[in-house]
């Protein structure tokens, strides 16, 4: 069957499943509970899944003192997260090696996209009013992932407040002050009305001159300077609400972001500052639809999901100073995707198969380039999740991603198709019948599609790229101890992991130097093989008032360049990956207090693809205290307060060379709760 007939079977196959589910009897009231998707215990997945599949609740989130995203990624097992600091500072995830474009980012069960780029600034998505964080490695968990969560190698599931309905009215207010000149305010509200509706919004700004002083090596000494060219002002609003009714959810959701900074450049000799400028102005708008049809005969389900979506996101970017003929530089940028999809599951007791496809267009306009690219893509999955016996739980899905490319070139019109498969395959075994012993296993492959900057750049771009091929192995197994025996009034748990990975990367997409550090050429060269291992515990013990726990993780990694034998670099670890990277938090709480206390480790790495000394980065430790105390005001009212220590070893460490983060500073939280 031609690819393009197979997409229109799998989209009409979806709408008239939603059609004869809507036909049933709507007065049947629903007779259970229905899950969408698992919650495994924090750093620790849960004993079916065949990968990592990590969770951190709202009170860890809060406990980590993260402002946004990026900073709680820090503390996930295998991520290494690129931090430009300022404090309005890039951040973009890399997972095991694999760039930020082979992970996904899922606001809401919606998933956001960046076609120009291709990766998500995670610092632009801010923990005030987070319900919580998923991080998944394989498979999605849930009933309302949509078809393109599934292609990434891994994705970062966030929930907020505005995908759920309030049963009251609440009313929340947030408010950060450091001692670096950064600001935080927000303001959470949310509303039943009547039974079956319900809206949110959240209102958040992000202000400040982040100037910070460092200390920094250019002269063979160690010098004093402070932080420049580091003010940002960022506001941001998220509308969403819908109906919520027992056998089906209509939901909305509309997010704006403004965003105007300055950027902190790499500190070199003789010029510390810096004066390039941002501004990014972002608009969504997402409508879904939600079924779930119970059937009567084997205590199984129907579930429906349709959704649609519009954004634009405008980029400005500034440099007074650029070296070019005309001695500045001024970029701008503006990009459209619209996208409509649906996606079909039958569940029954313990298992269920799916099928869905989405589609979407994307174009791209700048001052940049002539080129006016257009994509037109198809995204479609079709899978399973299955329960054999109460030992073996088996899941698998194939992927397909058709795309047709078009962009203007001189008097000619460029164009370029992309069909790609990918199959996934997990296990996990429970091999003891009355021990909590689980072992897992997957493989994933998955495909990274060049992005319009890629393809079509000025002086860079090459339309004969082909997509970047990951094939990604892991074993792993987890143990959960419960301690606690037969005394039900003291919690006392320990939960063990530990995964061993094995990642191979194809026609690595890389920017390669021609005649100067100003002209480049984009080419498929790189091969990178990926070997290492993630360890993550938890520790909890609960007597009387008392509750504390211990969580941790490490990780080795491995990666090194495969490409030339007859290369330099060849063998060598690529650039920003330590071979071995790891973190702990401790926090103990007693009658509303809690004392907390987080250390992340990030070891030796190398700036550039030579493992040589002058780009050898020093080894770092990021170590936070804080404490905190939640007060319970009448009326269910709520107040939390937080004094946190940040750097407290006051080190100006480097996550990308020649950008110093901040040393010791001082964070105040304030949250309010109304209900």
């Amino acid at each position: 069957m031609p690819i393009c007939k197979l997409h229109i079977v799998l989209f009409m196959m979806g709408i008239l499943s939603f059609l004869s589910t809507n036909a049933q009897d709507s007065l049947r009231k629903l007779p259970n509970v229905l899950v969408t998707e698992t919650r495994p215990r924090i750093f620790v997945s849960d004993l079916n899944s065949p990968g990592p599949n990590y969770s951190l609740p709202e009170w860890k989130i809060k406990e980590l003192g993260s402002r946004d995203v990026g900073e709680v990624m820090k503390f996930t097992p295998g991520a290494q997260i690129k931090d430009y600091g300022g404090i309005g500072g890039i951040k973009t995830i890399r997972f095991r090696s694999l760039g930020g474009a082979h992970t996904g980012v899922i606001v809401d069960h919606n998933t956001q996209f960046n076609t120009q780029v291709g990766t998500i600034n995670l610092s632009s998505f801010e923990t005030f009013a987070l319900k919580a964080i998923h991080f998944t490695s394989g498979q999605p968990t849930s009933l309302l992932s949509m078809p393109s969560a599934y292609i990434p190698s891994s994705s970062i599931g966030i929930q907020t407040n505005q995908s759920i309905r309030d049963t009251a009215y609440n009313l929340g207010f947030y408010q950060t002050v450091t001692s670096i000149n950064a600001y935080e305010t927000g303001l959470n509200i949310g509303s039943p009305i009547g039974k079956k509706f319900g809206v949110g919004a959240l209102l958040f700004a992000k202000y400040g001159d982040g100037r910070y002083p460092y200390v920094y090596d250019l002269t063979g000494s160690e010098e004093s300077f402070t932080r420049e060219n580091s003010r940002l002002f960022n506001y941001r609003a998220r509308i969403g609400g819908g109906y919520f009714g027992d056998r089906s959810k209509v939901n909305f959701q509309v997010y704006y972001n403004k965003n105007n900074q300055q950027l902190p450049g790499a500190v070199i000799l003789f010029n510390p500052s810096n004066d390039q400028s941002l501004m990014n102005e972002d608009f969504r708008a997402d409508l879904s639809h939600f079924v779930f049809v119970p059937t009567s005969s084997d205590n199984g389900a129907w579930t429906i999901r349709t959704s649609a979506y519009a954004q634009s996101n405008r980029t400005i970017y500034e440099d007074p100073n650029f070296l070019n003929a005309q001695g500045f530089i001024r970029s701008n940028y503006l990009q459209h995707r619209y996208g409509l999809g649906i996606m079909s599951n039958r569940t029954w007791k313990s298992s269920r198969i799916f099928i869905g496809t989405d589609a979407y267009l994307s174009d791209l306009i700048s001052n940049e380039f002539d080129n006016a690219p257009k994509r037109i893509g198809f995204n479609s999955v079709i899978g399973t999740s299955v329960n054999v016996g109460k030992s073996w739980h088996l899941e698998g899905n194939v992927t397909h991603q058709l795309i047709w490319d078009e962009a203007r070139s001189a008097d000619s019109l460029l164009a370029k198709r992309y069909s790609k498969w990918a199959p996934y395959i997990g296990v996990s075994v429970k091999p003891f019948k009355n021990k909590r012993l689980g072992v897992r296993s997957f493989y994933k492959k998955a495909f990274r599609m060049p992005t319009f900057n890629d393809l079509y750049y000025n002086f860079i771009g090459n339309t004969n790229l082909k997509p970047e091929e990951a094939h990604q192995f892991n074993f792993g197994l987890n143990y959960q101890f419960d301690l606690s025996g037969n005394d039900k009034k003291h919690k006392n748990i320990f939960e063990f992991s530990i995964d061993g990975f094995y990642n191979q990367v194809k026609n690595k997409i890389v920017a390669v130097p021609t005649k100067d550090l100003f002209n480049w050429s984009m080419q498929n060269i790189g091969k990178t093989r990926v070997l290492g291992t993630d360890i993550g515990f938890i520790y909890a013990q609960g007597i009387a008032a008392w509750n504390w726990n211990l969580t941790g993780s490490l990780t080795v990694n491995q990666s090194v360049d495969v490409t030339n034998p007859e290369s330099s670099s060849y063998g060598h670890q690529i650039p920003y990956t330590p071979l071995l990277s790891g973190n702990t938090s401790l926090s103990i709480a007693w009658k509303g207090y809690t004392l907390t206390n987080n250390v992340l480790y990030t070891g030796q790495r190398y700036s550039l693809n030579e493992n040589i000394p002058m780009n050898y980065m020093e080894p770092f430790v990021d170590w936070n205290i804080g404490i905190s105390k939640l007060f319970e005001l009448p009326h269910h009212n709520r107040l939390y307060v937080s004094l946190k220590t940040m750097n407290v070893l006051n080190k100006n460490y480097e996550v990308i060379r020649s950008f110093p983060m901040p040393g010791r500073y001082y964070q105040i939280t304030l949250k309010y709760n109304y209900k």
